[in-house]
């Protein structure tokens, strides 16, 4: 959630804006809509680069339960041998 406010920015209001939710907080002047357009790429890249962490998260513990099977499996080969 983003917000705007009329009076070039009250920074008590920006601050209550962001501590309930808001992503950013936008101040009406003559660059707003660029602002807010920024604001909003932003966002998509904050959401993209989190998805990217937790997909690497995910790989790096898969990789180490394979190592884990793999180095337990070693220990336990030569009694599984017949």
């Amino acid at each position: 959630t983003s917000t705007t406010h009329g009076n070039y920015g009250d920074i008590s209001i920006a601050t209550a804006c962001i501590k309930y939710g808001a992503f950013d907080y936008v101040i009406k002047n003559d660059n707003a809509l660029l602002n807010v357009r920024n604001k909003i790429m932003n966002i998509f890249k904050r959401f993209k680069l989190q998805k990217q962490l937790e997909q690497e998260k995910k790989m790096k513990w898969l990789i180490a339960g394979v190592i884990t099977i793999i180095t337990i499996f070693s220990f336990f080969a030569d009694d599984l041998m017949i």
